[in-house]
């Protein structure tokens, strides 16, 4: 019921490259998930100018990378940080949980993302447009996580140099809090889980400050 979207991309960025509407979207290759969380290669166009978000990670990075005028289309969130993509010229395309399949369609995304709520609708989602399902792998830990995820979306839009520069100063806090949070319990807590939600902003700062209090 939701067949394959060809040629939006195309025509997409003909008009903003004013080339012919027939010419051909350049691809790439990633290695994504798919809807049973095994790895795959998935083909995806390169440098793609219309986004649907169904995974706040996802858009925090994106954020970060300064792509985010090309989302088209995302979930609700109640993220402070993220409450300029809700709304406006940006389609509500259901939640992290459920995605509404009718309006993601209707965004005519040149690629989803989404993550692990979502698995199964990856299916129907890729019938859409390519599905970049991204997640956290528990064999690296967290932080080697994000980075790699982070990557692999830079690396849609060559920005692969600016990974390490957003990155830059993960490492050194979650040392920083493990080492303060020696024999202290409920730091500890804190800590584990600022270091499992480091990609949102909100959760961490919130153990932060809660770090902050429990140190005095």
């Amino acid at each position: 019921p939701y067949p394959r979207r060809s040629g939006k991309g195309t025509d997409h960025q003909s008009q903003l490259s004013g080339t012919s509407a027939n010419a051909v979207t350049e691809t790439m290759t990633i290695t994504s998930l798919n809807g049973s969380k095994e790895e795959i290669s998935l083909e995806v166009p390169s440098d793609p100018q219309r986004i649907a978000i169904l995974d706040m990670a996802s858009l925090d990075i994106l954020d970060a990378l300064g792509v985010g005028d090309r989302v088209v289309g995302t979930a609700d969130t109640s993220l402070d940080y993220l409450q300029s993509y809700i709304g406006g010229d940006v389609a509500n395309l259901g939640t992290i949980k459920e995605a509404d399949l009718e309006a993601v369609m209707a965004s005519e995304p040149d690629v989803i993302f989404i993550g692990g709520r979502l698995a199964s609708s990856y299916d129907a989602l890729s019938e859409i447009a390519p599905v970049v399902y991204l997640s956290v792998d528990t064999e690296v830990g967290v932080v080697e996580s994000v980075r790699k995820n982070a990557t692999t979306i830079a690396s849609l839009f060559g920005m692969e140099s600016k990974v390490d520069e957003l990155m830059a100063d993960f490492d050194g806090r979650i040392e920083a809090l493990s080492a303060f949070a020696k024999d202290k319990t409920a730091i500890i807590g804190m800590t584990t889980i600022a270091a499992a939600y480091i990609e949102d902003r909100k959760r961490v700062e919130d153990c932060l400050e809660k770090i902050g209090y429990s140190s005095k």
